[in-house]
């Protein structure tokens, strides 16, 4: 990936969508479009961009998204994502070593995995190695 030492515009949301949300994290960008529709980007080493796959991503990826399939506010960690879905539900993916993706293992994922044991949510954080609901 190149790096810049000036803004440069992220594009490749496809035709009509716009970013209403973005967070970054150590490794994970994610913004979340104005149909609800999640895209990544960066560094992607634990699956943390959550397109099924380990590969760095230079251009946003569409996020393979579970459940509703409409997100209303995303969040980045460290190697780790968090999306917040408009029916309560909150889903995170990529690092898992120290259980910060809430889904009752320590096991990577590549893919969202639904946080155990939480519902109608209102709001989602991230850090360095934690999520909150």
């Amino acid at each position: 990936m190149q790096s810049s030492a000036v803004p440069v515009k992220v594009s490749g949301f496809g035709s009509g969508r716009k970013a209403i949300a973005i967070a970054g994290g150590n490794g994970p960008f994610v913004a979340l479009a104005s149909d609800g529709t999640v895209w990544t980007w960066g560094y992607n080493a634990f699956g943390q961009l959550g397109d099924g796959t380990k590969d760095n991503r230079s251009q946003p990826v569409q996020a393979i998204l579970p459940g509703s399939g409409k997100a209303i506010a995303v969040a980045a960690g460290t190697g780790h994502t968090a999306i917040l879905e408009d029916d309560g539900t909150v889903w995170a993916w990529g690092s898992n070593s120290v259980g910060q993706l809430g889904d009752d293992s320590a096991a990577e994922r590549l893919s969202p995995a639904k946080v155990a044991g939480i519902s109608e949510v209102g709001s989602i954080s991230a850090g360095y190695y934690h999520t909150l609901a």
